[in-house]
């Protein structure tokens, strides 16, 4: 760290932080407070000491120090503490590299002088927990060990991250091949930006572990091929991952695994797209400290390939052939004090990419069909994909239009296409792993040019009607009834303020429900009078988009349909396990309207009025 003599005047906020901080005397400051940077990041700088318990079994000696920085934007930004204490580096929650210790959230401290102690007392803190081995307590959950390569000043050949999909069903396959390695095939994906790891293959080349990724998602034809790695552990020192090939190489051979044949056999692959050569390094990890490991974390190694290495040979030793650039490498590029290119790597299976919004695991599971993709179908698809939902199908035989998309999910980018296929697309991108289907038919489809719509139906379990059309729901209630499938219809009042949901039980078709309900509204048995219900807005009512020949609509803001369409993916959700019976279900869902000039303490959604029918 350089210090700078700045003739920079220091903030009063920081001044009064700083000597409230000495006032309360929990550190000792041991370099005066002054501009400088730390870690290439500019601010107000000091040093001090913070005392730990001892004895200790983690060898953190009596007085850490530490360099503090205190950014510019303070009291708006975290105050940062990287030790310069050698003894305490490769903790859990601390930059492997700079050493950077990883703190409570900033939006726990106050935005005021306090900030620069109440960020001591958390320093303090940590170090006690280093100290006693409680940064990971038992139960908490597992943190990967830091593989940022923030400093490391060597360029990656290829900056597109690793997807990879490893569960606790997958964990099976490798528990018995730690010490082991293989090829692996990747695939770049057609519309994410990253590299699938698809297919892991043994010494024999009989196939491991092939990932469920769909294969709309994966550019098949010209898959990079790399190679694989399992070791026991990846932790060098405490929680800190090898950092140099040599400590990588320390790590192989303590499981019998030679690193520089795995090197060379990815470094000698004819990879073109991206011209990479890649190196999975796996170890297994458990989902909470304490717990036996349940699945495989992999770290891809990224570098040069063959050809870029041969091609620029005259750098090395003048030579255009692979065994004399390779011996050159294995000293220059591949020695033991060599830093590592950590790659970047993500777990994207379900239960993890989902983790923060799912629906339950039996919707998840169910394999659904939506008919028509206007503005409530696109919001329910796209509701359903983001909550991790595994198979879709959506037909529509109309094209998107530019006046449909103020309440849709496609852009311009669609116009002219098909909506299914082109929604269909879009969805996919949000996770590779999910298998959506678009299809560019009318319903009911023709058996004969729609063959692939026709199974799509027929492998679906339920089936979601989105249509407001007559002919495509009594096709729909005919099919669901005779191949025993549940099915759902959706419809919207006047400008999307009532939603009713039908649906179907074992022994109550659709229709049934659709009827018994009308009858429930038109003699006084539902909270909706019969005249709202059952409102037909006149021609002066509908929306003209424009000049010209047009269908006219009726008006609904595309927040208002999400608001509906989301509240009944939540009752379809609750209702899933109790629809086992025979019983249908109706349900009408209200959208209050906010009136101006007024609070309205009513609900802007509610669940109005619900019943089974036999």
């Amino acid at each position: 760290m350089a210090w700078m003599a700045e003739p920079r005047e220091i903030p009063s906020i920081v001044l009064e932080a700083y000597s409230l901080l000495l006032q309360r005397r929990t550190v000792a400051v041991t370099k005066a407070l002054c501009w400088s940077k730390v870690d290439g990041k500019p601010g107000l700088v000091f040093c001090c000491t913070i005392d730990s318990p001892q004895p200790n079994s983690q060898g953190v000696p009596s007085q850490v120090a530490f360099r503090v920085l205190i950014p510019d934007l303070f009291p708006y930004a975290p105050v940062s503490f990287y030790s310069e204490s050698e003894q305490v580096r490769g903790f859990p929650h601390q930059d492997a590299e700079t050493g950077k210790l990883c703190l409570c959230r900033e939006d726990l401290a106050p935005r005021d002088s306090r900030r620069l102690y109440i960020y001591t007392d958390w320093a303090s803190q940590w170090v006690h927990d280093a100290a006693t081995g409680a940064l990971l307590a038992h139960g908490d959950p597992y943190e990967l060990p830091d593989f940022s390569r923030k400093l490391l000043k060597k360029e990656l050949p290829s900056d597109l991250p690793i997807f990879f999909c490893e569960t606790p069903a997958s964990y099976p396959r490798w528990q018995a091949r730690i010490g082991e390695s293989g090829n692996v095939w990747l695939m770049k994906g057609r519309r994410s930006n990253g590299v699938f790891a698809a297919r892991f293959l043994a010494a024999g080349r009989q196939t491991i572990w092939e990932a469920p990724f769909d294969e709309t998602m994966c550019e098949r034809r010209t898959p990079l091929v790399g190679r694989w790695i399992l070791l026991s552990d990846i932790r060098i020192e405490r929680h800190r991952p090898a950092q140099t090939y040599g400590e990588l190489r320390h790590l192989c051979e303590r499981d019998g695994v030679d690193l520089g044949v795995n090197l060379r056999r990815a470094w000698e692959e004819d990879n073109t797209d991206p011209r990479t050569a890649v190196v999975l390094v796996g170890f297994p990890i458990p989902r909470v400290v304490g717990d036996a490991p349940c699945e495989v974390h992999w770290q891809p190694l990224l570098f040069d390939t063959s050809q870029t290495d041969v091609k620029n040979s005259k750098k090395l030793r003048g030579t255009k052939k692979r065994g004399p650039v390779w011996e050159s490498l294995q000293r220059d590029s591949f020695g033991d004090g060599v830093q590592i290119p950590w790659g970047e790597a993500t777990n994207v299976a379900s239960e993890r990419l989902c983790a923060r919004g799912a629906y339950s695991s039996a919707f998840q599971s169910t394999r659904l069909a939506v008919f028509g993709c206007g503005a409530l179908g696109s919001a329910i698809g796209e509701m359903l994909a983001r909550g991790g939902v595994t198979s879709l199908s959506l037909f529509d035989r109309d094209v998107f239009e530019p006046e449909n998309q103020c309440r849709h999910t496609l852009d311009g980018g669609a116009f002219g296409r098909n909506k299914a296929t082109a929604l269909a697309e879009r969805l996919a991108a949000s996770n590779p792993l999910l298998r959506f289907r678009g299809y560019s038919c009318r319903v009911p489809p023709d058996v004969v040019q729609d063959k692939d719509a026709v199974s799509a139906i027929k492998e679906a379990d339920w089936l979601l009607d989105c249509t407001t059309s007559d002919t495509a729901f009594d096709w729909l209630d005919h099919y669901a009834s005779e191949h025993r499938k549940r099915f759902v219809t959706f419809f919207f009042s006047w400008r999307a303020e009532i939603l009713t949901i039908c649906m179907s039980g074992g022994n109550a078709p659709c229709s049934k429900v659709v009827s018994c309900l009308y009858e429930d509204v038109r003699v006084g048995n539902t909270p909706i009078p019969a005249s709202e219900y059952f409102r037909h807005p006149d021609s002066t009512d509908q929306v003209m988009p424009g000049a010209g020949c047009w269908h006219p609509t009726f008006p609904a803001m595309l927040g208002h349909v999400w608001l509906l369409a989301a509240t009944a993916l939540d009752v379809i959700d609750a209702h899933l396990q109790s629809l086992e019976s025979d019983a249908g279900l109706a349900v009408l869902i209200r959208r209050n309207t906010v009136l101006a000039g007024s609070v309205d303490p009513r609900p802007l959604v509610e669940l109005l009025w619900s019943r089974y029918y036999r």
